[in-house]
């Protein structure tokens, strides 16, 4: 008789994996029901001798994207807008290809669904596989009835929030490969161009001009000092995560990063234009604007932006009003603050916050293409000076060398 390996959850949410005995495939998933399990795999004989494949394999190790969860919600909320009841829903979208991890959080959210379980502590059970934010929208949209909507909104905030790590990706991506590339053939140049070059000089006993003298002594400082030079980079490594591990020293850390010429701007208006969209989203959701604060500074990224909100926070609950509270804080903008405060008395809060996000936004994308028109020349220049240092570094004593043959 063939035996079956399986992967199945409990009444519990537990997943158990284990191996049963049977005739065939419909025989070991009515064993399984008779348990009380809920079939997560099977594999019979035949598929058990397969290789699993790569996807497979980085399926159970690699964590859930974001993508991933943003078509989740977004499928959830078509599903129950047609009228499909959260369960059915929960089941159809475990049936779908998805990575073994999220398809094994489905599996447990549902079973805690059928047993009563709001949406949002079933998702809480998870992990950390969603964030406070989204279980907040969430637990706002089955409080008002409308969890479909909530759902669509938590999509848009998720979309949102990629795509403008997106642009911060792309405008740096160019420079970091030419720079990363330039290094690189520098290295080559110094370690295996260089020596041989060295070599000849020597034995010509030739006057070298200073050009050729740096890059030699470039070639003697790397190779006679690499073990230094990889124990300082070690030591950058292990002293940026002691700095990121305090409070007090991140905080002065991502400032300093705000002062890096052209990307340190950037990274600030690329940093509130997803937090004050994710605001607008929370507090149109129904969330308080205190809680709205907190999650916005768990959500940040710049620890600089996330100390600012927990500020504002932290005086608006000490009874101060939302004007005072911000015009305390000079981070955000003149025209940021005014617009927020008109929200906030027209009880048009979350528009308010929308049209700050869209006004970074703005800036965001007139920064990269500013940033893309200065660095590019610039770039170049430099790649030009350090062709024409090797050129002339390495030719003008071979000119010299040619004239003491003559």
């Amino acid at each position: 008789m063939p035996v079956f390996h399986y992967r199945a959850s409990n009444a519990q949410g537990t997943v158990i994996e284990g191996k049963e005995f049977a005739e065939n495939m419909d025989q070991i998933l009515q064993l399984l029901a008779d348990r009380n399990l809920h079939p997560i795999q099977v594999l019979s004989p035949d598929a058990q001798r397969r290789i699993p494949t790569i996807e497979e394999l980085l399926s159970r190790k690699l964590p859930v994207s974001r993508r991933q969860i943003a078509i989740f919600f977004d499928q959830l909320a078509m599903m129950l807008n047609s009228g499909i009841s959260i369960v059915d829903a929960l089941k159809s979208l475990e049936e779908q290809r998805i990575s073994l991890r999220l398809k094994e959080a489905l599996v447990k959210i549902r079973e805690n669904v059928e047993q009563g379980v709001p949406l949002h502590l079933a998702m809480r059970e998870c992990g950390d596989l969603f964030d406070e934010a989204s279980i907040r929208v969430v637990e706002s949209g089955e409080q008002s009835g409308q969890l479909d909507v909530s759902l669509v909104r938590l999509t848009e905030m998720i979309e949102f929030d990629l795509e403008i790590r997106k642009k911060f990706k792309e405008a740096t991506r160019y420079p970091k490969i030419v720079i990363g590339t330039l290094v690189l053939a520098v290295g080559i140049l110094i370690t295996a161009v260089i020596p041989r070059f060295s070599n000849l000089f020597d034995r010509a006993n030739i006057d070298l001009p200073i050009l050729t003298k740096i890059l030699l002594n470039s070639h003697t400082l790397f190779i006679g000092n690499w073990a230094v030079l990889v124990a300082f980079l070690i030591l950058l490594y292990v002293l940026k995560h002691l700095i990121q591990r305090d409070k007090k020293l991140s905080v002065e850390y991502d400032r300093w990063k705000t002062k890096i010429p052209f990307v340190g701007g950037l990274n600030i208006k690329i940093e509130m234009s997803r937090i004050f969209k994710i605001q607008a989203m929370l507090i149109e959701s129904g969330v308080d604007i205190l809680t709205a604060l907190k999650l916005a500074a768990g959500i940040a990224q710049n620890r600089l932006v996330a100390a600012a909100f927990l500020q504002v926070r932290e005086k608006l609950e000490e009874g101060n009003s939302l004007a005072s509270s911000l015009d305390s804080i000079p981070l955000f903008p003149s025209m940021a603050r005014r617009m927020i405060i008109l929200g906030e008395k027209t009880g048009r809060l979350s528009e308010s916050l929308t049209k700050v996000s869209n006004m970074y936004e703005r800036q965001t994308t007139a920064t990269i293409k500013q940033i893309s028109g200065l660095i590019e020349p610039m770039l170049i220049i430099v790649i030009g000076c350090v062709i024409i240092m090797f050129a002339l570094g390495i030719f003008l004593p071979m000119w010299d060398l040619v004239k003491v043959i003559r």
